[in-house]
């Protein structure tokens, strides 16, 4: 799921407590991170597994764009599905677009709600903004007006990083406020949101939380996330940030989540943006997430394995 890096550097908050506990716990023994990259440049992967086995990947660079792959490893066919023109049509304020999550709707057609933010300054607005299209791929139509609006912990409004789950009835969206993840309900197919404020995580420990990728498997909620770059060291002396990795916790219905450990650092670089999917009841599962080295202004997308 699914989200552009300047979201890391355009929060002006230094965070000097450690996650020394972090260390000491090892990486899933059956999680394997798999050789090459999935899509290069790209970033903030929102992945779908259609009816027919095949899957779809929504990610962004510069636009939001698409791709196909039989089984999940090899994509191919990359193409634009929302310009920053088309948005800019509608909103013409907006000049950046990212961080796509998709949904189908029940009369089969697909919604997508993204990060529109209105200006080019670190503490510009970023809304959620939302598109509808017949196939998913083709033709998508900007819808007018906001779909969610927050503000942070520094009072801006910071809405970010959207991920979409099917409830029962209804849908529930996980997104950034900037240090933290909050979460909303639609009960009209995600026209409209009420919040429900800070997702809970039995971690004091964790000082961020965002990125959150969630994914419902069986009677359980699944959350992957990263937490935004810790620097250490004393201010006026030789400081340090330590790279960002991906974390797991576990939910029953979706809000309070117990905190399962590390599950995916980089030697070199930042681990962000985790995407979990599913390939079937006996096949291994899959993780996609991006990779930024180290003052790097582009990234790659790159998957793991796991049971």
């Amino acid at each position: 799921m699914k989200r552009v890096f300047v979201l890391f550097l355009s929060i002006a908050v230094v965070i000097s407590i450690s996650l020394p506990a972090y260390a000491k716990v090892k990486i899933y023994p059956r999680f394997r991170i798999e050789d090459g990259s999935r899509i290069k440049p790209g970033i903030s992967s929102n992945t779908i597994r259609l009816d027919d086995g095949s899957f779809r990947m929504y990610y962004t660079d510069g636009d939001i764009k698409v791709a196909d792959s039989t089984k999940g490893k090899v994509f191919s066919n990359k193409r634009v599905v929302l310009t920053l023109s088309q948005v800019k049509a509608v909103f013409p304020r907006i000049k950046q677009i990212s961080n796509s999550a998709i949904f189908q709707l029940r009369d089969n057609r697909w919604r997508m709600i993204f990060e529109g933010k209105s200006g080019t300054s670190e503490t510009a607005p970023r809304r959620l903004y939302s598109a509808v299209s017949v196939d998913g791929v083709t033709n998508f139509t900007v819808e007018s007006g906001v779909r969610l609006q927050d503000r942070g912990s520094n009072g801006h409004i910071f809405t970010s990083v959207p991920e979409v789950v099917k409830l029962n009835r209804n849908h529930r969206i996980y997104y950034s406020v900037g240090l933290w993840t909050r979460s909303a309900v639609s009960s009209n197919e995600g026209r409209t949101w009420r919040k429900e404020g800070d997702i809970k995580l039995n971690r004091r420990r964790v000082e961020t939380l965002v990125d959150a990728d969630v994914t419902r498997v069986g009677r359980k909620y699944v959350l992957l996330f990263a937490t935004l770059p810790v620097t250490r060291g004393e201010v006026g002396t030789q400081r340090k940030t330590r790279l960002q990795k991906i974390y797991r916790a576990f939910s029953r219905k979706g809000r309070l989540f117990k905190f399962a450990g590390l599950k995916l650092a980089l030697p070199s670089a930042h681990a962000i943006d985790p995407d979990m999917v599913r390939r079937g009841p006996r096949k291994r599962g899959r993780i996609y997430f991006s990779r930024m080295k180290r003052g790097a202004q582009t990234s790659d997308i790159l998957s793991a394995l796991y049971r």
